[in-house]
């Protein structure tokens, strides 16, 4: 019958029909036959955006908590226009919080978590912290380079502008939380805490030595199970407390210099600055096996070149202007320790020679320093330095690479009446921002730390292999 009815119809008629109909059967069979695979395939997108806003938080979550708190509201651009972080890599989004550290740090102005109690009292704080939102940091046991501050004293750097610090122990009742310095505490009894939510923090910054580390009292029974949160130097302390950061330098900070000329015109290659010279780090026993192989300037307590300490610019001057190399050895070998050497010498114009126990790598990028851990012997290195040394090319692109980065530490002044006696260089400012960030979000992060001696214990410092 369809046979017949079709017939009537003209040739070019039947043709369109034909035409018609095949289209229809196409387009059904495109709408019938891969639809379920595009409905897999939203599926598949649904959960891949599910993936990638589950990364979003886990990475907002590990820069906010571990880096540098809210401080990256802006921090978009590090966590959705990366595809190294958001394509699915699990090395990148589990587990990686030195990685995620190390891409901030490197990448970020921090220019604002600087100097942070060296600016005024804003007029903000007297409207945006009442006296029951602000946050009371109080150094009860104060290490040596805090000053006595009998009044409260703005954290400024930091983007919650809630928190204040102070010596003052009157605030005791009110404080949300409580800092003690590991090295000089000897508190026999802990005092009472009079609130159950105000946070107790152990504090050190110094190498954990033998010396001081068996005979303070936070390691006796009635402290074990008191202290909430740890701020070391140790990368697994709650709050990490760094001498200072290596960080890539804004655009406004790449000046045209003539980094050719700058290295042609310094006169000498090898410099140390050593003032104590029996240390566990065993520095000065390395200097003088290397000096069998190379010429090294040391000046300090420990060689025959002096400079007087208070000058401490003029020697920088001096040093940036006539040598390649600078030998910024640690005193203590301990895990995580990279003292404030580091920090303060690598912006200059000379490149770092770096020994101690400290993951370097983890913190300043690799390709702008040299480690002796790189080096089976002492002969090795100073081959390697000599080979750089004469290689002009290999030297600047070594230089030119590290050209692009710079560093950040405070200079933290102990003064005694108007007098400067010691300064002391750290990046306080970041750690005691991340402190008072907790405090705000007091809910994420409120623990206990049970037998404190235990984790003190885990990393202590150890004697070096390395001398040969």
């Amino acid at each position: 019958m369809y046979f017949f009815c079709f017939g009537f119809f003209s040739s070019a008629y039947r043709k369109f029909i034909v035409v018609l109909v095949g289209v229809i059967v196409i387009l059904a069979a495109f709408y019938r036959v891969p639809g379920p695979w595009f409905d897999n395939h939203h599926q598949y997108l649904n959960g891949s955006d599910q993936y990638l806003r589950g990364s979003d938080q886990y990475l907002r979550d590990r820069v906010f908590s571990r880096v540098l708190g809210p401080k990256f509201d802006n921090h978009h651009q590090y966590l959705n226009g990366s595809d190294q972080y958001l394509r699915g890599s699990d090395q990148y989004l589990r587990g990686s919080d030195q990685y995620l550290r190390d891409r901030v740090l490197y990448d970020t102005d921090l220019s604002e978590y600087i100097h942070a109690y060296n600016y005024k009292l804003p007029s903000e704080y007297h409207t945006d912290a009442s006296y029951k939102e602000r946050k009371i940091l109080l150094w009860y046991v104060p290490p040596r380079y805090v000053n006595s501050t009998p009044h409260l004293q703005p954290l400024t750097a930091c983007p919650d502008r809630n928190c204040f610090t102070t010596t003052n122990t009157a605030y005791m009742k009110d404080a949300a939380a409580v800092l003690f310095n590991a090295q000089i505490m000897q508190i026999q009894k802990p005092m009472p805490r009079p609130k159950s939510q105000q946070i107790w923090i152990l504090h050190d910054t110094e190498p954990e030595k033998p010396d001081w580390s068996h005979s303070v009292t936070f390691r006796t029974p009635p402290w074990w199970n008191l202290f909430n949160w740890t701020m070391f130097y140790r990368e697994d302390s709650d709050i990490f407390a760094s001498y200072g950061i290596v960080r890539r330098k804004l655009p406004s900070e790449l000046y045209n210099r003539d980094l050719d000329a700058i290295v042609k015109a310094k006169p000498k290659k090898f410099v140390a600055l050593i003032s104590h010279c029996g240390t566990e780090g065993k520095r000065l026993e390395y200097i003088q096996l290397l000096q069998k192989h190379i010429q090294i300037d040391i000046y300090g307590g420990c060689g025959p070149l002096k400079w007087s300490r208070s000058d401490d610019k003029g020697f920088m001057h001096m040093v940036n202007s006539t040598y390649k190399f600078y030998l910024a050895f640690e005193n203590s070998f301990c895990d995580d320790y990279i003292s404030e050497k580091a920090y303060r010498y690598y912006k200059a114009d000379f490149i770092l020679v770096v020994r101690g126990g400290g993951n370097y790598t983890r913190h300043i990028p690799a390709g702008t320093f040299i480690d002796t851990r790189d080096f089976k012997t002492t002969k090795d290195l100073a081959d390697h330095l000599r080979f750089l040394d004469t290689n002009h090319d290999a030297y600047m692109k070594m230089f030119r690479k590290k050209d692009l980065y710079t560093s950040e530490t405070e200079a933290l002044k102990t003064v005694h009446g108007n007098t400067v006696v010691w300064i002391h260089y750290q990046f306080e400012s970041r750690a005691l921002c991340e402190v008072c960030y907790r405090l705000n979000h007091l809910q994420k992060y409120s623990k206990t730390i049970e037998r404190i001696d235990k984790w003190f214990d885990k990393r202590l410092c150890y004697f070096p292999d390395d001398l040969k």
